[in-house]
This record gives structure tokens, sequence and C-alpha cells, in this order.
């Protein structure tokens, strides 16, 4: 491999990285709020929306 294959590699795996960790950030928020009782975002219709609505 050449070196600018190596960077690109790597580029890529740190954003692929921070774009899973938003994610999984975002999940962790959103389970412990419902978990709360508070509905943080209307998302009743979407794939969050029975997680989010779920302590109802």
């Amino acid at each position: 491999m050449h070196m600018d294959e190596v960077k690109l590699v790597a580029i890529r795996a740190g954003v692929a990285f921070t774009i899973g960790m938003r994610l999984f950030y975002l999940f962790i928020v959103l389970v412990g709020e419902a978990s709360k009782g508070v509905n943080v975002f209307p998302l009743q219709g979407t794939v969050v929306g029975p997680l989010v609505s779920v302590s109802d």
C-alpha cells in the first residue's frame, strides 16, 4: 500500500468512527430521556418513535 492509500483508509476509519460514536451517544441520550418518562423528540411514526414513547 502507498502512503496515500494508508491516509485515505485512516481518514475513512476516523470519519466512520466519529459518526458511529455520535449515533451511539444520541441513542444513549434518547434512551436515558425515555427512561425518565420525558418525550424528548416527537418522533412517532419513525423508527425511534416506539423507543422514545415506551414510557408514556
